[in-house]
């Protein structure tokens, strides 16, 4: 499933009718890294398959967060999304949405924690918000994964939503990227 089409000339890109200006153009060797076909933290696997190809996202059907925070034993997290900042706002209510898409669409998986900036920051292109490189916690284990949030003008609703699972991120490599063990 594809999410934008790149238009060569001017570099915007389109998602669902509503075009999205082109960030600027500068890419780390990190990032160019992280983006590039086959790139995975388990290396012994990363040749294997391509995670992140198109044909691995998932497109939500029906979006959960909004459902989520509306049960009353989500009152707390509804009064704390009102004390952070905008962008703050938008990468929780995308991360919230993250896991319970997980949790439905990926067989056997309890998502308990979510680290959208694991291994890559989250960009943020308008009413767009992506995790090229997060990670994401169940039953003990962290799991790669890549997502896509579409949020309304107001930045408090998701509007659209797709990710990719990838493999297991190996345990010697969770000090590094900030992956609890338990918590």
């Amino acid at each position: 499933v594809r999410l934008t089409a790149t238009s060569p000339a001017t570099g915007s890109s389109v998602f669902h009718g509503r075009t999205i200006p082109a960030a600027p153009p500068y890419v780390t060797p990190y990032d160019a890294a992280i983006a590039a076909p086959g790139f995975s933290l388990d290396t012994e696997r990363a040749e294997e398959s391509d995670w992140r190809a198109a044909e691995n996202w998932v497109t939500a059907t029906r979006l959960r967060s909004a459902e989520v925070l509306q049960n009353p034993r989500s009152a707390q997290a509804r009064a704390a999304l009102q004390r952070v900042t905008s962008l703050d706002r938008r990468e929780q209510l995308c991360a919230l949405e993250a896991m319970e898409q997980v949790g439905v669409h990926s067989q056997g998986l309890r998502p308990d924690r979510l680290v959208p900036y694991a291994l890559k920051n989250t960009i943020q292109r308008g009413l767009e918000l992506s995790a090229p490189a997060g990670a994401l916690r169940s039953q003990g284990d962290w799991y790669e994964l890549a997502y896509r949030c579409l949020l309304n003008e107001a930045g408090d609703r998701v509007m659209d939503f797709q990710f990719a699972l990838g493999p297991l991120v190996p345990e010697t490599l969770w000090d590094d990227h900030g992956l609890a063990a338990v918590q």
